[in-house]
């Protein structure tokens, strides 16, 4: 029999609420592929877009493979997420379970906060948005892309993508070495600030097509199904779950505009 003590401590357990999911962090570029694995996915782009279920089926194998020979997380992240951009190109309609399948797949190992952007909104074209199906996947696909907006304020974006800045060409320096390796040192770091720069207005560009299919789901607009002056009220409501009063309101003003 339990004492009143034990019944208290069950009872705090019992109804204790669920922890909060670790907030989203800024995330890093990652390094590019090598050659041969880039290789091999242009290779699943060109060879089985618009394929027949017999080369989807082809495909999955063909990838379960090469993530068997490149097994480092980044690289599997880059096969998975390209069997799910294949599907999507290939009708996303027809293709739903398979984009679902891989982008999780991808989003669960991606490092990579461009990748997971492209999954994110990749996963919530897959959402059912015909007919009666609307407001369910309507709600589902918002959700989704919440979420990889969410990880894309975590990584501190301007308003605006950059301007790229320039890089200096390296001279011969009439053949003085000291001039010829200040000039190397100074396109280096030109190269590193172009590259940062390119990172973030990747990112920028996710992060704006991410509100841009939310924008596409919620903007009223009278002679669209399902568009309703409703809808942005329903987006709110989500949005409180994750995101701060001043997020709510850039993002609903970029929505609704």
């Amino acid at each position: 029999m339990l004492t009143l003590f034990t019944r208290f401590i069950v009872s705090l357990v019992l109804f204790a609420p669920a922890p909060e999911p670790p907030a989203p962090k800024k995330l890093d570029r990652v390094a590019d592929a090598s050659p041969e694995l880039r290789k091999e996915l242009y290779r699943f782009d060109t060879e089985y877009r618009h394929g027949n279920e017999k080369k989807f089926a082809e495909l999955e194998k063909a990838a379960d493979e090469l993530a068997k020979q490149f097994r480092a997380k980044d690289d599997q992240a880059r096969i998975w997420y390209e069997v799910a951009h294949v599907a999507g190109q290939s009708g996303i309609d027809k293709q739903a379970e398979r984009v679902k399948k891989y982008a999780a797949k991808c989003l669960a190992i991606s490092r990579d906060p461009i990748q997971r952007g492209q999954a994110y909104g990749l996963l919530a074209s897959a959402a059912d948005l015909n007919g009666t199906a609307f407001p369910k996947g309507r709600r589902e696909a918002a959700e989704i892309l919440l979420t990889g907006y969410v990880e894309m304020l975590a990584q501190d974006l301007p308003e605006k993508a950059p301007e790229l800045p320039g890089v200096n060409k390296i001279g011969d320096i009439d053949g003085d070495p000291v001039a010829l390796a200040r000039a190397r040192i100074q396109h280096a770091a030109q190269m590193d600030a172009r590259q940062e720069a390119e990172f973030t207005r990747d990112l920028v560009a996710r992060r704006d097509t991410l509100v841009l299919q939310l924008r596409d789901l919620y903007k009223p607009e009278p002679k669209r199904y399902g568009r309703n002056a409703e809808g942005p009220d329903e987006l709110r409501a989500l949005a409180k779950e994750k995101m701060n009063g001043k997020q709510i309101t850039v993002l609903m003003e970029k929505v609704t505009k």
